[in-house]
């Protein structure tokens, strides 16, 4: 209460405060406090269709045409109620990732001249601000022509990928005995 020398009233008031504080921290820190921070995000869940966009994927085989077959897939009514209750965004792949608003079954050409899909997968998880990915849907005939073992990376991912085969995966005739003459 009082300084020796005395000391004016407002330099008083400002250590009582400061030794008030003290005492109060000081007994804040003896009661073991716990502080928990909780962050609540919301958002639309998201689905990425990865589709293989390569020249394999225009061959005709038993079942049809590939291209046209995840044309069908693309277009489903499976798929178009997703569209209602989630994002969904196709993101065609080949030899390069291409990622963007507005692609759409029609605009998928397969004309790419090879199959990445760890790169696809690599692409994905890089761009996951934008795509919001819960899960990845992969529609692609399996043959990888560019680009690492894509088995270490789906392992790996963070979200679940679900892989839809397209195409027969038995061995193709490429060479046909029409007639033989003597």
């Amino acid at each position: 209460r009082t300084t020796i020398p005395p000391a004016p009233r407002p330099p008083r008031l400002l250590l009582a405060t400061l030794r008030g504080l003290a005492l109060a921290l000081l007994a804040f820190l003896l009661f073991d406090p716990q502080l928990r921070l909780t962050l609540t995000r919301s958002a639309a869940p998201g689905l990425t269709v990865l589709v293989d966009n390569s020249r394999s994927m225009s061959i005709t085989d038993r079942d049809g045409t590939r291209s046209d077959i995840v044309r069908t897939i693309l277009r489903s009514p499976v798929l178009e109620a997703l569209h209602q209750r989630a994002l969904v965004t196709i993101v065609p792949f080949g030899a390069r990732v291409r990622t963007g608003e507005g692609i759409t079954a029609d605009s998928l050409s397969f004309t790419e001249d090879g199959t990445d899909i760890a790169g696809a997968l690599s692409a994905v998880q890089q761009n996951d601000r934008a795509l919001h990915s819960n899960a990845v849907l992969l529609l692609t005939d399996g043959i990888v022509t560019l680009g690492q073992n894509p088995v270490g990376p789906a392992s790996a991912f963070p979200v679940p990928i679900t892989t839809v085969g397209i195409g027969d995966s038995s061995e193709q005739r490429d060479v046909a005995v029409q007639r033989i003459g003597a």
